[in-house]
């Protein structure tokens, strides 16, 4: 299946790209990772659609290749608390 990109523009005026499948309803938004990461322990304004419990699921493969130094389907074959680990250490927790 071909991927689709369009810009999209949140409430909270951050940039993001809309990566869907031809038939996806649900569409992932892709955000830079400084819009992700999490910099202090107060409550982080992230934008509304960003899912708070799987952030790396938001970075570009761009992104996320150069936070993690791997791919997307290498850290999904990872055990959990190692993915919980490197998630925290690249402050995606």
């Amino acid at each position: 299946m071909s991927k689709m990109l369009k810009m999209a523009s949140t409430a909270s005026r951050h940039q993001c790209f809309c990566l869907s499948y031809h038939g996806d309803a649900n569409a992932q938004k892709i955000y830079p990772y400084e819009v992700l990461a999490v910099t202090h322990r107060v409550k982080v304004k992230l934008p509304r659609d960003v899912d708070r419990t799987r952030l790396e699921r938001h970075l570009s493969p761009e992104d996320f290749m150069q936070v993690f130094s791997m791919t997307l389907d290498q850290f999904d074959r990872l055990a959990l608390w190692k993915r919980t680990d490197l998630k925290k250490k690249a402050r995606l927790f």
